[in-house]
């Protein structure tokens, strides 16, 4: 496997971590009864620390190994797989932040409904973001797999 399919293997593996991390974090507060705005932003932190520090690691680790391959620019194969997956991803980036503006339109109608009641709507809003981007960079991800697996 090559350098570039190695770290977006690496990425997509370090971003599933996360959404899970994120998830189960989150749904730990909440039933410990621990979760409140402040736990919830505390928490948020701690989750952007870790993955700014695995994929540091990640990209060290794989650049360490194939340091050869990692000193090589993109070609035109890179590119269009990186054009056509960021398309995807933005598609479904541009459906949640829709998805979150009409909850924050209909706040009234959905407040006794959101997921998470010990916050307020906007931190409830918050957490379907979150999650939403890191749907989408999973996707966006897995489409770069997918497009260098296809090509192979």
């Amino acid at each position: 496997m090559s350098y570039k399919e190695l770290t977006i293997w690496g990425t997509l593996g370090v971003t599933i971590g996360l959404l899970i991390y994120y998830l189960t974090g989150i749904n730990s507060l909440q039933t410990n009864g621990n979760l409140s705005q402040d736990t919830m932003v505390s928490y948020l932190y701690k989750v952007v620390i870790t993955a700014v520090i695995l994929e540091i690691i990640m990209q060290s680790v794989l650049a360490g190994i194939k340091h050869k391959e990692a000193d090589l620019g993109d070609d035109e194969r890179d590119k269009l797989i990186e054009l056509k997956s960021a398309k995807l991803g933005h598609w479904l980036t541009s459906a949640i932040i829709l998805m979150c503006v009409f909850l924050a339109t209909q706040i009234e109608r959905v407040s006794d409904r959101m997921l998470l009641p010990e916050v307020s709507d906007l931190y409830n809003i918050m957490h379907y973001l979150i999650i939403g981007f890191l749907i989408s960079e999973i996707i966006t991800t897995a489409s770069k797999v997918y497009f260098y697996r296809r090509d192979s």
